[in-house]
């Protein structure tokens, strides 16, 4: 090795040139995991998107799928202390409804094994039958002689985390208890239990119409397509139509269904309304029942407030008079005519769509916010308590539409059991009617309704007829005729 030429030491890269090659890494790895995380983020919401389309039609799929369902019926003894006994407790294959909250009313409680409270379920007991009947708009009121026992049916999703029920009355006392151990079922109950505890919402309301007297089932299937389509013209439905799902059920047993002479020639209708809900809940989902009856010459039906179940006959024009019984039924709405009732002492208290004691100009009770002094109306259930307007359907069957007020409170019920509505342009087309049993049904239209001619016509009262008189038996007719004294 030459001394004097050493040799050369290593090349080292100017530092403008490091810092160029790091500054190149530096946006290769950026663009590189900004891909990664756009990537990222396609297939997230891909894959979320394609759950949410998965769950929204596993849900639309098994809505007429038969779960693991609770049947309890309890016998009310009606004494001056209502008794309870436990008639029968099973687990079906079947269908529960969505009960709302009622005020006031008496609470069943299933209990676990901790006896905390797993589900709750408000109710009221009806022993004082009540039936409305109607002729050209009239609607009358019409009390039964009063019940010695009554049983009512509760239907509820079954858990094995049910041990026992216990009943609360409206004071918040205990008046029934029991164990539930050892329930007798006749299928393989396991199957089905996971599909029972799922979301008790399904985002629907369930109108489940069955037939009573029917032998021709082409008719029944008519009829309810007459009924739901006119249904679907009154608000709040024709709004809410994508929330509706209108059921029926072909059935061939006797409910039990009687007619009652009512005022101006018309009928109350009352049925077994516990036996209609046992056969629905083992057959088709349903929120509510209509108990529809095929007599075309008698007017008449009824519902209790919030109650599970209506009735009404097929009637020519009986269309108006479910959606007043829908009034009750969903609503908890009272009669806005008045009957042979006292005058009450009840002062400044709103109940549903009734108000009592002086009219008040800046109310501030929900529904009735906005109410002015000329739009309180003199009699509404009792003489002396106050509707919200002149007229509505839960007066006279001669107006098709509830109030402003009842409007609101049918809003507010619906949400309870489908949920709040977000309202879509155009509004979308309603659920499709579905059936266990009976023919195809058409699409139902909300937008249209075209009168169906009834092979029977009624007959219009030729006078006015004496009005009844007030007395003390157990039967009294309630009274309201248009135009009559």
């Amino acid at each position: 090795m030459n001394p004097q030429n050493p040799p050369n030491p290593p090349s080292e890269t100017p530092p403008e040139s490091k810092l160029r090659k790091y500054k190149k890494i530096i946006i290769i790895a950026s663009i590189f995991f900004l891909v990664l995380i756009l990537l990222t983020t396609f297939i997230l919401l891909f894959t979320k998107k394609g759950e949410s389309k998965t769950l929204q039609n596993t849900e639309k799929e098994t809505t007429n799928v038969k779960k693991a369902t609770l049947s309890l019926t309890l016998t009310v003894t009606n004494t001056a202390t209502p008794l309870f006994t436990l008639k029968e407790a099973k687990v079906i294959e079947g269908f529960s409804p969505q009960y709302p909250q009622i005020k006031n009313s008496y609470k069943l409680e299933l209990l676990n094994k901790e006896q905390k409270v797993f589900r709750s379920i408000s109710f009221n007991i009806n022993n004082q039958p009540i039936v409305e009947s109607w002729d050209n708009g009239t609607i009358s009121q019409q009390k039964i002689a009063k019940k010695t026992t009554e049983d009512i049916s509760v239907f509820t999703p079954y858990s094995e985390n049910i041990k026992s029920i216990r009943i609360i009355n409206p004071l918040g006392e205990e008046v029934f208890a029991i164990n539930l151990e050892g329930i007798k079922t006749t299928f393989n109950i396991e199957a089905l239990v996971k599909k029972a505890q799922a979301d008790l919402s399904s985002g629907k309301l369930n109108l489940t119409f069955i037939s009573s007297n029917y032998t021709d089932m082409e008719q029944f299937a008519f009829d309810v397509k007459r009924f739901s389509d006119y249904v679907l013209t009154v608000e709040p439905f024709k709004k809410r139509s994508s929330q509706i799902v209108f059921n029926s059920l072909e059935n061939n047993e006797d409910l039990g269904c009687t007619f009652f002479s009512g005022a101006g020639g018309g009928y109350g209708l009352m049925c077994d309304n516990t036996k209609a809900q046992q056969i629905v809940a083992s057959n088709t989902p349903f929120d509510k029942i209509i108990i529809l009856h095929n007599q075309p010459d008698k007017f008449g039906g009824g519902a209790y407030p919030k109650d599970i179940v209506s009735t009404v006959s097929n009637a020519p024009s009986e269309e108006v008079a479910l959606v007043h019984e829908l009034g009750h039924q969903i609503g908890g709405l009272l009669d806005e005519y008045t009957g042979l009732y006292p005058v009450t002492t009840e002062n400044n208290t709103v109940y549903a769509n009734c108000f009592t004691g002086t009219p008040i100009e800046n109310i501030t009770e929900p529904f009735w916010i906005g109410t002015t002094l000329d739009e309180y109306k003199q009699g509404c259930n009792y003489p002396d308590w106050y509707r919200s307007s002149e007229n509505s359907v839960m007066k006279s069957l001669d107006s098709h539409s509830y109030n402003e007020v009842s409007l609101e409170i049918m809003e507010a019920s619906i949400d309870e059991i489908a949920g709040p509505f977000i309202e879509t342009h155009p509004s979308a087309s309603p659920s499709p009617l579905s059936s266990s049993s009976t023919p195809a049904v058409s699409s139902i239209s909300p937008y249209t309704f075209s009168p169906i001619p009834s092979p029977q016509t009624p007959q219009p009262i030729a006078s006015c007829p004496p009005k009844p008189t007030p007395n003390s038996e157990a039967i009294s007719v309630g009274w309201f005729i248009p135009n009559c004294p």
